[in-house]
């Protein structure tokens, strides 16, 4: 029988961890290679520092995720942009494999629905495209929460 690793070395093991099932996770969900992989080592490092605030494994994994795939959308958007597309066509280029990983759960509907919304809303309003496309990751992590907090 081997003991269960603890303190820095318990850290570490997730951290390990939530780095392989994150890019893996990012590659399925129609990332490329190298996003997938700056979404694991991204969601590593986040998943960490909340592990080590007392964070529980899973809902730090979620919430490091989420705050990977933001970073890496917004890489893509940033791209997409500078290629010359419209701030709507780089929106869709950007989330397309959220969208693709989340279409048909009722909390990623809702979560597609409310980041659209916001990213026209912020854009009408004069936002910058960037932070727009912030704004609509921070209304579409709200929606999502909303509705699997009612499920």
């Amino acid at each position: 029988m081997t003991d269960a690793p603890t303190g820095g070395e318990a850290v570490r093991k997730y951290v390990h961890t939530a780095i392989g099932l994150a890019a893996m996770a990012a590659r399925e969900a129609g990332w490329s290679e190298a996003e997938a992989r700056r979404i694991g080592l991204e969601t590593g490092r986040s998943a960490q520092a909340r592990v080590a605030e007392g964070a529980d494994g899973a809902a730090a994994l979620a919430a490091a995720t989420a705050d990977a795939q933001l970073v890496v959308a917004l890489d893509r958007f940033s791209r997409e942009m500078a290629k010359g597309a419209d701030a709507k066509a780089a929106f869709a280029a950007a989330t397309a494999p959220i969208r693709a990983a989340t279409a048909g759960d009722a909390a990623g509907d809702a979560a597609a629905r409310a980041a659209d919304s916001a990213f026209a809303r912020a854009l009408a309003e004069g936002l910058a495209p960037p932070a727009a496309f912030a704004s609509s990751f921070s209304a579409a992590a709200a929606a999502a929460r909303l509705v699997g907090a009612a499920a």
